[in-house]
């Protein structure tokens, strides 16, 4: 075939044999599910322990936002194909400038190294949280931030210029975000214990609200294995001896009482037969170890 042909021409011309190599499955980086990084590697913690903790660590925190900050704005200017912020920097004219004189400044992308970037708005949210302990501040960039509002920031922004709009207008999307609970895996950081820096930045989030329930919700105490459902209670009885059947059958024909006859009550049933047998079988038993002792002295004389 020609196809065939073209393959070896395009081949080196040496003995090294070619090796078939299979991919490998994909995997998280850290073989652990976001879940269970949650609920199991991760400690929790509340915002008051989260303040208090004194070393470099990661928590899990679930809170509520109840306001976002507009003081430093909501997003920031990115250069679009390398995703860096963009800063303002003098034009590399000859002449002073004075650092004042911001209308001489242009954006610049440090990375690109371009005074004229491609831009793209991106998520900055400064969150104020709170949960039954206190309160607190949580930094949210551009990729958890989208987790929260389904929506690209530059729909939110509209057109973008070489300045950032309006910083302290707050879109109704992210409005819509206070009042609602989340889970936060939390970095405590050296500044936030040394130097009381109140802003904590976040990893990871988790908006999906059965897991938020479920994470929430204490979990009950595994019960006695000899707690069983209703549904296997008779089962249970033909299993037991015959004379726990009939204190059963006893205690059911009573009035009164058959609705509080429980598993774990008819489980004494037997303990109280034997007890009745080993009382009606005591004489016997204590004449043959009687008997046994007398057989001793006898071999002994």
């Amino acid at each position: 075939m020609a196809e065939v042909e073209a393959f070896r021409a395009m081949l080196p011309a040496d003995e090294l044999q070619l090796a078939i190599v299979e991919p490998k499955p994909l995997t998280l980086a850290s073989g652990v599910s976001v879940k269970d990084d949650f609920f199991i590697h991760t400690p929790r913690k509340t915002i008051a322990e989260m303040i208090e903790c004194r070393q470099v660590e990661k928590c899990i925190v679930m809170c509520t936002i109840s306001a976002i900050e507009t003081d430093m704005g909501w997003y920031y200017l990115s250069c679009k194909p390398c995703d860096k912020k963009v800063m303002y920097m003098p034009p590399l004219v000859a002449g002073d400038h004075e650092d004042d004189d911001l209308q001489k400044f242009k954006l610049y992308c440090p990375k690109c190294k371009s005074y004229e970037p491609k831009l793209l708005p991106r998520y900055k949210l400064h969150l104020v949280v709170l949960d039954h302990t206190g309160n607190s501040k949580f930094l949210l960039f551009d990729h958890l931030a989208l987790q929260l509002v389904n929506q690209p920031c530059i729909e939110l922004t509209g057109p973008i210029t070489d300045e950032v709009q309006d910083p302290d207008v707050l879109p109704l999307a992210l409005q819509n975000l206070i009042g609602k609970t989340y889970l936060f895996k939390v970095e405590i950081m050296r500044e936030n214990f040394v130097y009381k820096h109140d802003t904590f930045k976040v990893n990871k989030i988790i908006t999906n609200l059965a897991i938020i329930n479920e994470f929430d919700t204490p979990k009950a105490p595994k019960e006695p294995s000899t707690q069983i459902s209703r549904g296997h209670e008779y089962s249970i009885v033909s299993d037991a001896p015959e004379g726990s059947l009939m204190l059963l059958e006893e205690g059911s024909s009573q009035e009164g009482f058959p609705s509080e006859l429980t598993p774990a009550k008819r489980r004494g049933g037997p303990a109280v037969n034997l007890e009745e047998e080993f009382d009606q079988n005591s004489v016997t038993k204590t004449g043959i170890s009687t008997r046994v002792k007398k057989e001793k002295v006898d071999k002994s004389g």
